[in-house]
């Protein structure tokens, strides 16, 4: 069981620095990014220094956190185009959207996911306390994906076993949930699978609840096209990173997180090749990062 002078000695930090961190816990900046749909995305961004920190659990212990392989959303060699390939054999593809999904994740969650790490109640209710804002999880801190996943780790087991029972394949990428067949997913499935998410404690926003058939076109999720086995990257998606990376620009957003977004495509290319619509946005944008 990893306790309070465990964590002291591997981070190399005093008491005192832990109770310098715990009194920043007031002084988050707040951002509003506009929404698709209307409405704003609030961006939470620590102070630097609990940030700093807030980096280092991240680097040295979440991101290695056993968390099933069905996640794909900001795992080690996993990414939006590796989850679409699990469903590129697919006809028919229906997906979920946890509504709100960070402020869905509260303290005690947060805390039970520090235990689930073997740290001991008094660790896992500091670090709940250092890594959430307001009462879940902030967007904007670097450590809020990989608890996030940690919090979904009950529903990703129960999802898989339900997947596994109606021959679909099922994989998520943070808050949004896909089950996929090779010819069809009956009405009566996917309400099951609706009532199955909902009685494991998660709020589905049901205006983004979809069901796509090839008969209608391509398939899309998370920013990506899939036709005929291939994977490519919807102008949409292109569209909307633009417009975010012109806007971080504009306002101090977190670097972590406009990275964190172009990444979502960056791994359909090669390395070093994005869209030429998005590239010269971003490469003013990283200019001013310098």
């Amino acid at each position: 069981m990893r306790d309070l002078s465990w964590l002291l000695r591997f981070f190399g930090i005093s008491s005192e620095t832990i109770a310098f961190l715990r009194s920043l816990n007031t002084r988050y900046r707040i951002c509003h990014l506009p929404k698709d749909a209307g409405g704003f995305r609030v961006i939470a961004v620590p102070p630097e220094e609990l940030m700093r920190f807030q980096r280092q659990l991240q680097r040295h212990l979440l991101r290695f956190a056993p968390i099933s392989d069905c996640v794909h959303g900001s795992m080690r060699g996993h990414s939006t185009k590796t989850q679409a390939l699990m469903h590129r054999q697919a006809s028919a593809l229906l997906s979920f959207d946890l509504k709100d999904a960070f402020t869905q994740a509260t303290v005690a969650q947060v805390a039970d996911a520090f235990r689930f790490l073997a740290f001991d109640d008094h660790v896992s209710e500091m670090l709940a306390a250092l890594t959430t804002f307001d009462g879940s999880l902030p967007q904007g801190a670097p450590t809020s994906n990989m608890l996030w996943n940690l919090v979904c780790r009950q529903l990703d087991e129960r999802l898989l076993w339900v997947a596994e029972r109606f021959d679909l394949t099922y994989t998520r990428y943070t808050d949004e949930l896909f089950f996929s067949h090779p010819q069809t997913i009956e009405r009566a499935k996917r309400q099951a699978i609706e009532t199955w998410v909902e009685q494991t404690g998660f709020v589905l926003n049901c205006r983004k609840t979809r069901y796509q058939h090839v008969r209608s076109g391509a398939l899309q999720l998370t920013g990506l096209s899939i036709h005929a086995g291939l994977v490519t990257v919807t102008r949409a998606e292109i569209e909307r990173l633009r417009a975010l990376v012109h806007m971080a620009t504009v306002h101090r957003l977190p670097r972590a997180y406009i990275e964190g977004e172009i990444g979502r495509i960056r791994h359909v290319y090669r390395p070093r090749l994005m869209p030429h619509r998005l590239w010269p946005v971003y490469e003013r944008y990283r200019s001013l990062c310098v």
